[in-house]
């Protein structure tokens, strides 16, 4: 759309290949407990 193309400043030769949502969550949820990295790593000499 020509149009969004010169609202966000795509030049021709230029294309959108993503969009990102900007804002504020509607509510925080709280964080889910994470375990330790040494139950997932694996250190090799």
């Amino acid at each position: 759309d020509p149009k969004a193309r010169e609202a966000v400043g795509v030049q021709q030769g230029e294309r959108i290949i993503a969009t990102i949502a900007v804002g504020e969550p509607a509510a925080v949820t709280d964080a889910k407990p994470r375990g330790s990295a040494d139950q997932f790593t694996t250190w090799v000499p």
